[in-house]
Order: C-alpha cells, then sequence, then structure tokens
C-alpha cells in the first residue's frame, strides 16, 4: 500500500468532483489541509422543566418553546457525590413545534439532537 497517498490524520481532504456517499450534489468547496472544518451539534437528553409554549408566526408557522434539564453527577474533592443541573433552552419549529405541543409536559423525559444557537440580548 502506497502510504504518501493517504492525508494525515489531523487533514481532511474534498475534491469538487467527488459525490457525497449515497448521491447527491458533488461538494461546493474544496478543503485542503490547513483550511479547518467545524461541526455544531448537539445531542441532549433530559427532562422538560415546563410545558411547551407554542406560538405561531405571521406566516403561520409553528413555534415552541421549552426547558430541558440535564443532570450530571460528580464526586467532589471530598469524595461526596454532588449533583450539577444544566438548563438548556429548546426551539422547535413546524411540525416538530406542534408535536411538542402535543405530546410534551412538563417532567417528560425526551432526547434532542440539533445544533447549538447562541442568541444576544442587549436591554
Amino acid at each position: 500500500m502506497n502510504r504518501s497517498k493517504i492525508p494525515p490524520a489531523n487533514s481532511f481532504v474534498m475534491n469538487r468532483s467527488e459525490k457525497p456517499a449515497g448521491g447527491g450534489r458533488s461538494a461546493s468547496t474544496s478543503l485542503c489541509k490547513g483550511d479547518f472544518m467545524s461541526v455544531n451539534k448537539v445531542i441532549l437528553v433530559g427532562r422538560l422543566g415546563r410545558d411547551p409554549e407554542t406560538r405561531y408566526t405571521g406566516g403561520g408557522q409553528a413555534v415552541a418553546n421549552f426547558s430541558v434539564a440535564t443532570d450530571e453527577t460528580y464526586k467532589d474533592r471530598n469524595g461526596e457525590r454532588q449533583k450539577r443541573t444544566e438548563w438548556h433552552r429548546i426551539t422547535v419549529w413546524g411540525k416538530q413545534a406542534e408535536i411538542a405541543q402535543q405530546y410534551l409536559k412538563k417532567g417528560s423525559l425526551v432526547f434532542i439532537e440539533g445544533r447549538i444557537q447562541s442568541r444576544e440580548w442587549t436591554r
């Protein structure tokens, strides 16, 4: 096997002519050594802190907001178990918002997969 053609583990190379697995359109960009790729993906498993609040945009699209708590258990420096809860604000759109409103209630266990989007608020 000719190892000189295998890119190093810390690089990613995609040619414009390569098609993604399973067909589809070819890649629109070319990444070479030195370029950086990023991924914005999150998976949460937790419980709803309150019932979803659903509203509708001017165009009639549903938007649901709710909070999800995730827990982490760890031992502190003294060897005692501690529990830390993180709260996550979740927004879902369209059909997912309607389903959330119909089936989810405070305390429901949920699996959420999506992306993180930060918002800035000014007073």
